[in-house]
């Protein structure tokens, strides 16, 4: 990340996981309209919380009346992912502009923070590295809170094999679905004469593709 770039730093707090949330869903509000903004904060749960995944679903699925009777509160994240629960961890949160400075998409700034709190831990004298999320089995039914990293499931609006709309190539995604679902698909002929057509098409995907290269350089780089 560069250095030159002011980092906010928040008070640690504790407070129920309600609130928590709402923090963590203005601070990317607040990044998010901003070139270079980024923000880092450490919090508690003042009691045991599951925090659900944006496109969790709830209650479908879920025991709430024993969820209630452990004294467990639920909550929303504004980011994706599993859910996961929460009780006496230390928890952070980085809000951050994207692509912004870094040029990275949201994943590639998650590993980015992720090496960066490594390193520090480290430094620390504490043994720390970045851990691969497991994969998913699809006939393992819900995974049990916390399995797979919020980054590790497409959210809604998320797509996949853009390269091969580009190049007519070999689609190389492999994206399992845990549910029934409708699967929209779009053909390379199909596809060119809608970017030919409307400019703003064409340029957010020179973005992406822009911030794919960049990720995979720097990832040959480290």
């Amino acid at each position: 990340m560069p250095d030159t770039l002011p980092l906010l730093i928040l008070p640690h707090r504790r407070a129920p996981g309600t609130v928590q949330m709402a923090l963590d869903a203005s601070l990317l509000h607040w990044a998010s309209v901003g070139p270079d903004r980024v923000v880092f904060r450490t919090y508690a749960w003042s009691r045991p919380t599951l925090s659900l995944g944006r496109a969790e679903p709830f209650p479908e699925g879920w025991d709430v009346d024993a969820i209630r009777e452990d004294g467990v509160d639920v909550a929303r994240r504004p980011t994706g992912g599993d859910a996961v629960l929460h009780a006496t961890e230390l928890t952070f949160a980085v809000a951050a502009s994207l692509p912004g400075p870094w040029n990275v998409r949201p994943r590639g700034f998650a590993d980015l923070v992720a090496e960066a709190l490594a390193r520090a831990f480290q430094e620390a004298g504490l043994a720390a590295e970045r851990s691969v999320p497991a994969p998913r089995d699809a006939n393992a039914g819900r995974a049990r809170p916390g399995l797979h990293a919020c980054f590790s499931r497409l959210a809604p609006g998320e797509f996949f094999g853009e390269i091969a709309l580009i190049d007519d190539g070999t689609r190389m995604a492999t994206i399992t679905a845990l549910t029934d679902l409708v699967c929209y698909g779009l053909t390379y002929w199909d596809f060119r004469p809608v970017v030919e057509a409307n400019g703003v098409i064409g340029w957010k995907l020179l973005q992406r593709m822009a911030g794919m290269l960049r990720e995979e350089r720097n990832k040959q780089g480290r």
